[in-house]
């Protein structure tokens, strides 16, 4: 209840400063026009191996880790600076508040004008900077 839980866990995946990488899991793929049409359907997530994302080519991913974060512990998500550049898209993706529990779902676009951006199934694709907090919410 009291500890932060990443499954499955890498060693090699742990940062030295307290953050971990979290890799691609299953994938929704859309373009820009119909990224936020509303539908009464739910968002189906497949498996895939290798996928290139065209030019304002937008992509709904689930992290393949599930993590489960205490009621002391936060984190800022950030896409790592190698798909920051090649995307043309901001690092920061949000956050995680404490007490959250589950896959991330998270958005990428690929803002390049002329750039396909190739991802693969397992690849480390954000980063979690984690943070403990002085006093656990009582959320």
């Amino acid at each position: 209840d009291g500890h932060l839980i990443i499954e499955p866990f890498e060693d090699e995946l742990a940062r030295k400063n307290g953050g971990y990488d979290l890799r691609i899991g299953k994938i929704a793929s859309f373009t820009s026009k119909s990224a936020y049409t509303h539908t009464d359907q739910p968002t189906k997530f497949q498996e895939f191996e290798s996928l290139i994302v065209a030019p304002n080519q937008r992509i709904l991913f689930l992290t393949l880790e599930r993590v489960a974060f205490p009621k002391d512990m936060v984190a800022e998500i950030y896409l790592r600076s190698r798909y920051s550049q090649l995307f043309n898209m901001s690092q920061h993706m949000g956050k995680v508040k404490q007490g959250w529990e589950g896959n991330l779902i998270l958005e990428i676009c690929n803002f390049s004008l002329d750039r396909p951006v190739q991802i693969a199934y397992g690849e480390p694709l954000v980063c979690l900077d984690i943070f403990c907090l002085d006093m656990p919410s009582k959320t």
